[in-house]
């Protein structure tokens, strides 16, 4: 008996240092991204072509929870919603479309110190989303994943307990299938898109807890 309540006391000593190695958070993200592409068609004597814009919104909030399981070397996964407004104008009739999905992100992060308090902090991970979507008045579901990495992306440590980050742009890979609904059938298709965003960033503000690890 003496000895299964020394296997057992060692067993929740080794579960309690675990769980001390490293620092935890929680985090409220809010990003918002915009997006303005033009195509220029050619024009001769015959046509006279009208070039095509696109503008895209995004709004995003969501929440993270993350562990370090090392020095400055956290995981983390994250859950957030996200609403896309999109139109097009110029070649084809114009086109509007929005939409509401729910996000979940696990992802990995290296924090290389700048200074104590300053991080510089590149995350790479993979979105996995479903919702729903309105295109002129046409109902669709949404499937969607993709992998990123945010290249541009720093932490600011103010206190023990609170920090505040931000990121600019990113590299993902997406890949997205659409199924609409229409009066007569149900209309399927995918896409996938290799894509460098420069045109839109994130805050996120993270609360810490428990102690800091020591070194």
């Amino acid at each position: 008996m003496r000895k299964k309540l020394s296997i057992l006391f060692l067993s929740l000593s080794l579960f309690s240092a675990s769980a001390e190695k490293g620092e935890k958070y929680i985090s409220a993200d809010f990003g918002v991204n915009f997006d303005k592409n033009t195509t220029e068609h050619s024009r001769n004597k015959f046509f006279d072509l009208a070039d095509e814009t696109q503008q895209t919104f995004t709004l995003s909030v969501g929440s993270e929870f993350g562990y370090f399981v090392s020095n400055n070397f956290k995981v983390g996964c994250a859950i957030s919603g996200a609403f896309n407004s999109s139109k097009a104008e110029g070649q084809n009739p114009t086109t509007e479309t929005k939409s509401l999905i729910g996000v979940l992100t696990p992802n990995i992060a290296y924090y290389f110190r700048i200074t104590d308090k300053f991080s510089y902090s590149p995350e790479f991970g993979a979105n996995l989303g479903l919702g729903k979507g309105d295109s002129n008045g046409y109902d669709s579901n949404i499937k969607f994943w993709n992998i990123y990495l945010k290249f541009i992306s720093f932490e600011f440590r103010i206190s023990e307990k609170f920090a505040l980050g931000v990121d600019y742009g990113n590299i993902n890979f997406n890949a997205m299938k659409l199924e609409t609904e229409t009066p007569l059938i149900t209309v399927s298709s995918e896409s996938k898109q290799f894509q460098l965003n420069a045109q839109g960033g994130a805050i996120h503000a993270r609360f810490y807890l428990g102690e800091k690890k020591q070194k």
